[in-house]
Formats: structure tokens, C-alpha cells, sequence
């Protein structure tokens, strides 16, 4: 009766097994042969699995075209973003000035300014105009300045330098001497020209520093003659209307204030022209002497200058 329960319970596989009637004579062998079976199976389960919850063909393709667009807009920004900075480098290195060559403007800027000014106050140059009872030196003397001033005129004709006060009636001053030299004896033609206004001019000077060339002095001169210039009275009033330094090398941004590198000693500028008139100059015609021939060669002497490094 047991022998026939336990039977019952035997799977027929392992009936055949037992009995020798199945298909391997290995049961090992058998075994290994499942299990290789099985594993295989689970790899196909698992690819089924993966190709039914993962993207499909047509989306993995999408993403490459999403990622390759990504990658191709990101090179064309930065690419933008470097032509910005070149671009922006280059402005700013175009954006500079030399203030040497900014000076020199300057210059005609208050050369105008200046000659503004003494048509509102030429009446104060007309007072100083008679300071001898000699009213035939004050002839002479003006025949002389106005020889000068239309020398001077000649000499700088190509330059733009020299400009003579409109107040000062050159042409009417000229034919008041005219008339005079016919007559030199008629009191009215004396007293026309020992009355008539100041001569008076400004000149625009830009000076290099013979020890550095590098260097340079912008000067707007303003010179009035007093009435018995030049026999009497040397050398005419000579006033330094401004003055700036500059190196021609240096180059500042274009909002950078025009600052001066260096500081004149007018007072003592002006004291050593009044000594050199009157040693060498002395009764003579001297503003070209000592405007530009000898401010040329001493001028620096008379000038502190400031590095560049410390405005």
C-alpha cells in the first residue's frame, strides 16, 4: 500500500529517469542543457520588455536631430558672443584720442573765444593808447607796428597762426598813415592815428622741446602794442592767453578730460623776454624775435613737466 502512494507522486519525467527510459543518459548533462534554455529565454523576455517600454525608432531619431540642433545653435552663440567681445575690443580701441592733436584744436577754439572777448573790451585798449606828449614818435612808432603786423602776416601767411584783432582797423590805420606821410605836418593827421585803436593780435604757437621731440607746448599769445612801441617802449605787452603740455606719443580714451602734463612759469617766462627785448631788441620791431625764435629755444626752460603716468 506505501510502495503504490509514492509512486503516484512521481512525475512521469522522473518515472523515465529512474526507470532509464528518458532521453539522456547524463542527467547532468540534461540539466545543463535547461538552464542554458532558460537563460536564453530570459535575455528574449528582457529585449521584448526594453523594446516595448523604450522609445521607438522614429523618437530615437527625433532626439538625434534635437541634440545635433542643440550642439549646432550652441556653436553659433558662442560664436556671437566672441564676435561681440571683438567687436567691442575694437571700439574700445578705436575710441581713444591724442591729446596733442586735441590741443592743437583747442587752440582755435579759444583763439576765437579770445578774439570775442576783446571786441567787448577793445575800448579798454584804447585807453593806453597816448602815454607821450610826442604825438610824431607815436607816428613813427605806429608806422613801425603796423609794418610788423603785416610782415608777420606775410611770414605766417600759410600757417593760420597770426590773427589780428578786428578792433584794431588795420586798412583804416594804414590810410590814415598815408595821408600823414603826404603831409607831416598837419596836426589832424597826427592826432587821427596817435588816437587811433591799439593794434593788437593773437597768435597760436605749438612748440616742441628741443631736448624731446615727443614733447610739446601749446601757447595762445595775445600781444597789444602800446602806442610808442617799439622806440619807446620794448618789448609790446605780450599776456599768455593759455597754455598746455603734451607727449605726441601719449593716446587716452575720448572722454578723458584734456589735462596738461607739465605747468608754466609765466611770470618768469615773461620777465626773460622783457630782458632779451631789452638788451638785443631794443628799439626794434621784436615780437618774431621773441615769439618765435627764442620761445622756441628756451621755452622749456620755463615749464615743469608731469609723467604722463600721474594725471
Amino acid at each position: 500500500m506505501a510502495a503504490r502512494k509514492s509512486c503516484t507522486k512521481m512525475t512521469w519525467a522522473e518515472a523515465k529517469n529512474k526507470s532509464g527510459e528518458g532521453g539522456s543518459k547524463n542527467p547532468n548533462k540534461a540539466g545543463g542543457r535547461l538552464s542554458g534554455q532558460a537563460a536564453n529565454h530570459g535575455k528574449l523576455l528582457a529585449a521584448k520588455l526594453i523594446a516595448k517600454k523604450g522609445p521607438g525608432e522614429d523618437e530615437r531619431v527625433k532626439n538625434r536631430q534635437a541634440a545635433k540642433t542643440a550642439r549646432k545653435d550652441q556653436l553659433r552663440q558662442e560664436q556671437l558672443d566672441q564676435q561681440r567681445e571683438l567687436e567691442k575690443e575694437q571700439k574700445r580701441l578705436e575710441d581713444v584720442v591724442r591729446p596733442h592733436e586735441k590741443a592743437i584744436s583747442r587752440l582755435k577754439e579759444l583763439e576765437a573765444r579770445c578774439h570775442e572777448k576783446q571786441m567787448a573790451t577793445q575800448s579798454g585798449d584804447n585807453n593806453i593808447m597816448c602815454t607821450t606828449d610826442d604825438f610824431v614818435t607815436v607816428c613813427h612808432s605806429k608806422q613801425l607796428q603796423l609794418d610788423e603786423v603785416m610782415a608777420l602776416e606775410a611770414i605766417y601767411a600759410d600757417m593760420d597762426v597770426l590773427r589780428v584783432s578786428a578792433g584794431s582797423e588795420m586798412e583804416e590805420l594804414q590810410e590814415k598813415i598815408e595821408t600823414w606821410q603826404e603831409d607831416p605836418d598837419q596836426d589832424e593827421g597826427i592826432h587821427a592815428i596817435a588816437h587811433h585803436p591799439a593794434l593788437s593780435y593773437t597768435l597760436t604757437r605749438s612748440i616742441d622741446d628741443p631736448d624731446d621731440d615727443d614733447w610739446a607746448a601749446h601757447l595762445l599769445l595775445r600781444v597789444l602794442y602800446p602806442s610808442d612801441y617799439p622806440l619807446e617802449t620794448n618789448p609790446p605787452r605780450i599776456t599768455i592767453e593759455w597754455c598746455l603740455v603734451t607727449q605726441k606719443s601719449l593716446v587716452v580714451s575720448s572722454n578723458k578730460p584734456l589735462e596738461s602734463l607739465g605747468v608754466l612759469d609765466e611770470e618768469g617766462l615773461i620777465e626773460a623776454m622783457g630782458k632779451e627785448a631789452h638788451e638785443f631788441l631794443l628799439g626794434m620791431p621784436s615780437v618774431y624775435e621773441l615769439l618765435d625764435t627764442w620761445l622756441g629755444e628756451n621755452l622749456f626752460q620755463y615749464i615743469t613737466k608731469y609723467p604722463s603716468h600721474i594725471i
